[in-house]
């Protein structure tokens, strides 16, 4: 019985170290969830995994955790999915927790804090496409109004990077930004704006990109969107309670824009047309859209 006894034990501690090698073999991986991020309140919060590696395998499944400014848990829009999102409908703080497993089970977590603010800054509206092709030109318009200051600068970002920065003036501005994406995958626009007392407003668009998505096209049936119209010859335009806003962004003379045919027309002078107002940055609004144009202000291109 001594000796059975004595090879099961040499059996097991034998079994034992060599589990405890295997595991020592396997690196943990490196869960990332992102930088810290302050927005303003009842804004959507867009996370993002891919920064997460294993340095000796493959990330096999990401979980999302978050608490809000009063300890309880929500959701975000997927759970499981490396990019997802959430509101945040409270101000205060969010605690976000994202844990990576790899394939051998081994897991790490990683936290990011959501500050959630009073908006008290410049008011952001951010408009453009929601698909776009790699390589296509595409177009973003933020209209800005600001509180209680002037507007002083305007910061584009790209998926979390500085893309463009520039200086504004004045209690409004119409500003375009045109940017190519090299690769296919969800991606985020984001505009930041302060004014001259340092307030911010904010505002983030996510974009699909895809070699089946949207781009500009001559003949407007691809050019346009819901509330966006350019590239193809076209500027910049989007419309907010009937006014047609257009950007010039593309350098000609006038301002070139689709009608309701899908026909690629031209204001030839709208500073001389009453019905548009010009604002800064080299944008114009035309009061009531394009129908409340005269047939002779336009001109099929």
């Amino acid at each position: 019985m001594r000796a059975e006894t004595l090879l099961l034990l040499l059996a097991a501690l034998l079994l034992a170290a060599t589990g405890t090698a295997a595991a020592a073999d396997n690196t943990a991986p490196l869960a990332d969830a992102g930088v810290d991020q302050t927005v303003p309140v009842n804004s959507t919060v867009y996370l993002d995994a891919n920064g997460s590696t294993d340095p000796d395998g493959a990330i096999e499944s990401v979980a999302w955790a978050v608490e809000t400014p009063g300890g309880d848990r929500i959701s975000p829009a997927c759970d499981d999915c490396r990019r997802t999102e959430f509101d945040a409908a409270v101000v205060g703080q969010y605690t976000v927790t994202l844990t990576v497993t790899d394939d051998d089970g081994a897991t790490r977590s990683d936290t990011l804090y959501v500050t959630a603010t009073t908006e008290r800054g410049p008011d952001v509206s951010l408009s453009g496409p929601s698909s776009t092709a790699p390589g296509s030109n595409t177009t973003f318009i933020a209209n800005v109004t600001g509180d209680d200051a002037s507007l002083q600068t305007l910061t584009w970002l790209v998926d979390g990077s500085v893309v463009e920065r520039e200086s504004l003036a004045g209690a409004s501005s119409i500003v375009s930004f045109t940017h190519t994406f090299d690769s296919t995958g969800d991606a985020t626009v984001r505009t930041v704006v302060y004014d001259t007392l340092g307030e911010r407003g904010s505002a983030t668009r996510r974009v699909s990109v895809s070699n089946s998505g949207g781009g500009g096209g001559g003949d407007g049936s691809s050019g346009c969107y819901a509330t966006w119209c350019g590239d193809g010859g076209a500027d910049a335009r989007y419309t907010i309670e009937g006014d047609t806003h257009i950007s010039d962004t593309n350098g000609a003379d006038g301002l070139q824009t689709y009608d309701d045919n899908g026909d690629l027309v031209s204001i030839e002078n709208p500073d001389e047309n009453p019905n548009v107002e010009e604002k800064l940055n080299d944008g114009y609004v035309v009061e009531g859209g394009l129908s409340s144009l005269d047939d002779d202000a336009l001109t099929v291109d």
